[in-house]
């Protein structure tokens, strides 16, 4: 009986022993997280506002969603407000790079350290993910941003496994309206990333933003589909755009601009709403 004590004893020794060297899998605790995040774009805000542990202290005078973000203080508008920004103290400034300059992130540099800078970079999908697993890894927002990484990758598996032939040639187009100059999206763009696992065609130029466009142009490529923010009646109505097949098959399709032009919490939707309408034009170009 001694024995079997002794024994026990020595186990129990092994075990207390391994208590004081606990290992952590996945890495080391984010000792200084940032609680306090103010966003200079609406897509970083729709990101941001997505992590409800983090308090976001400011916002741009474009940010619009969700709702609960209109009573949030407006911290930029063009440009952001350095003073403001400052009387803040923020841990964290998350924003779109495309739409400040070297200058603007310089004068943020003098409000936080450089690595409490996160700019949203990404022109790809797989871009968007890698940025919110930075995001969340700062925020103590692992789970959150992984939850909504895998409703992206739910929706983009399911728009890939689309059967959908023929191919549709899709034009995203903005503006048009009362005169306004008229915009295309660029081939190697954030949406085109996502129209191109819906099984779309891509017209328009080798750019990563919205390029000028032409209504002869327009009629020229001779789209299939028309993605617009704007109304339907802007391509419907004007007997310039009759000829082309959009607007002879009805596919002319308006879209909400903070899903299609965002690459903010609402990409799921996005992959769901254009693999629906892949679909739908798949069926009208071949006659079913």
């Amino acid at each position: 009986m001694a024995r079997y004590a002794s024994l026990f004893l020595a186990l129990l020794a092994v075990v207390l022993a391994g208590c004081e060297n606990v290992q952590t899998a996945g890495g080391v605790p984010n000792q200084k997280p940032a609680l306090n995040v103010i966003s200079l774009s609406p897509s970083t805000t729709e990101i941001a506002m997505a992590n409800y542990e983090v308090g976001l202290k400011g916002v741009t005078a474009s940010c619009d969603y969700p709702n609960t973000v209109k009573t949030l203080p407006v911290v930029g508008d063009v440009k952001p407000n350095y003073e403001k920004i400052a009387e803040i103290k923020p841990d964290l400034i998350v924003y779109d790079a495309s739409l400040y300059s070297q200058q603007d992130i310089e004068k943020l540099k003098s409000t936080v350290p450089s690595s409490r800078l996160l700019p949203f970079e990404a022109t790809t999908v797989d871009g968007l993910i890698d940025y919110l697993a930075r995001y969340g890894s700062l925020t103590l927002g692992e789970t959150i941003m992984s939850e909504y990484a895998d409703k992206i990758t739910s929706a983009r598996n399911q728009a890939k496994a689309a059967n959908i032939q023929p191919k549709p040639k899709v034009a995203v187009i903005m503006g048009g309206k009362s005169g306004d100059p008229m915009m295309v999206c660029g081939k190697k763009s954030f949406l085109a990333n996502v129209l191109d696992d819906c099984h779309f065609e891509m017209l328009g130029p080798d750019s990563a933003k919205f390029e000028p466009i032409s209504f002869e142009q327009i009629v020229t490529e001779n789209p299939d589909v028309i993605v617009t923010p704007e109304s339907r009646d802007v391509f419907l109505k004007d007997p310039r755009f009759a000829a082309t097949t959009a607007v002879k098959k009805g596919l002319v399709f308006n879209a909400d601009p903070g899903v299609l032009l965002r690459a903010g919490a609402r990409v799921d939707k996005l992959y769901t709403a254009m693999s629906a309408v892949a679909l739908e034009a798949s069926s009208k170009l071949s006659g079913q």
